[in-house]
C-alpha cells in the first residue's frame, strides 16, 4: 500500500528531522567529528565541511530529502545543498572512498528501515531504486563528456 502524505509523496517535518539526523549520526561516528558541528553556522574546518556535504548526500540519495529540506535540516542554503551532493559524487570516482560512501549508504538505509513507518519505507525504497538508476547513467555521461 503506498502512503503519501503531504503534496506529492513529501515528507512531513518529524520524518525529515529523523532521517537529516540519521544520516548526521552515521557520518559523525564515520568521520570523528561532535554532531553539534554539522549543524552550526561557522564553516568550521575542513573534516567537518566534508562531513557535512556527505551527510547532506546522504539524506538527499538515500533519505529522499528534496535539497530544500535538507537545506533547512542542516541550516544551510538550498544551493549549499546542491553543491554538497555534486561534490560528493563527483568524489565516487575514488574506489576508496566510493567503498566508504556505500558503506555509509547501506548504514543509513537500515536505520531507516527500523526507525520510520513501514509507509515511509515503501516510499524510500521505491524512489531509491529510481534515484540510482538515474545517478548510474549521469555519472556514465559526466565520464563521456570528460574522456579526452
Amino acid at each position: 500500500m503506498w502512503i503519501s502524505k503531504g503534496r506529492g509523496g513529501a515528507f512531513t517535518a518529524t520524518e525529515r528531522t529523523i532521517i537529516a539526523n540519521l544520516a548526521m549520526e552515521i557520518v559523525c561516528d564515520a568521520y570523528s567529528v561532535p554532531i553539534n558541528q554539522m549543524t552550526s553556522p561557522s564553516r568550521c574546518r575542513a573534516q567537518v565541511a566534508l562531513a557535512r556535504q556527505t551527510a547532506m548526500y546522504l539524506s538527499h540519495v538515500i533519505g529522499q530529502l528534496s535539497l530544500s529540506d535538507i537545506s533547512l535540516e542542516f541550516n544551510r542554503d538550498r544551493t549549499t545543498a546542491s553543491y554538497a551532493c555534486h561534490s560528493i559524487e563527483d568524489r565516487r570516482d575514488s574506489p576508496i572512498f566510493n567503498a566508504q560512501i556505500e558503506h555509509m549508504e547501506e548504514m543509513l538505509h537500515k536505520n531507516i528501515t527500523t526507525t520510520l513507518p513501514i509507509g515511509v519505507q515503501r516510499r524510500i525504497n521505491f524512489q531509491r531504486f529510481v534515484r540510482r538508476k538515474a545517478v548510474k547513467r549521469s555519472r556514465s555521461l559526466r565520464r563521456l563528456r570528460e574522456w579526452p
